[in-house]
């Protein structure tokens, strides 16, 4: 799989527990990295920058399923079949904690992007 990493500008404090941030960085890296193997040529891209007071998160990937947006965000909703679905619920719940944060979903042309956020004292 073809991963790229962009790391614009020091990111050396995020405006949430780090943790949390953690662990939506791998909710959004672990599915991207799962949906993209299902085509020919995968490939995954993280962007991550720290300015002007706020942190923003990028992952997009190669995807060529459908997507069910109102779905997505519930628990046990997967296209990997039963058992599973429980990251993007997940990581609503966590972002739910932080009203400083922002999020989004997009698909279009075989990518689909998730963006986080993060406004904040840095």
């Amino acid at each position: 799989m073809e991963c790229r990493l962009e790391v614009l500008y020091p990111v050396t404090a995020v405006d949430m527990d780090v943790w949390d941030f953690v662990r939506c960085l791998g909710i959004l890296t672990d599915n991207a990295w799962e949906a993209a193997l299902d085509l020919e040529e995968p490939w995954v891209e993280i962007v991550l920058l720290a300015q002007e007071g706020r942190v923003f998160l990028r992952v997009s990937n190669s995807y060529t399923n459908t997507i069910e947006p109102g779905n997505m965000w519930n628990d046990g909703w997967s296209t990997k079949g039963t058992g599973r679905g429980l990251g993007l619920s997940s990581y609503q719940r966590i972002l739910e904690g932080y009203p400083n944060t922002s999020h989004g979903t997009s698909w279009e042309n075989g990518v689909f992007v998730q963006e986080l956020t993060v406004e904040g004292r840095l």
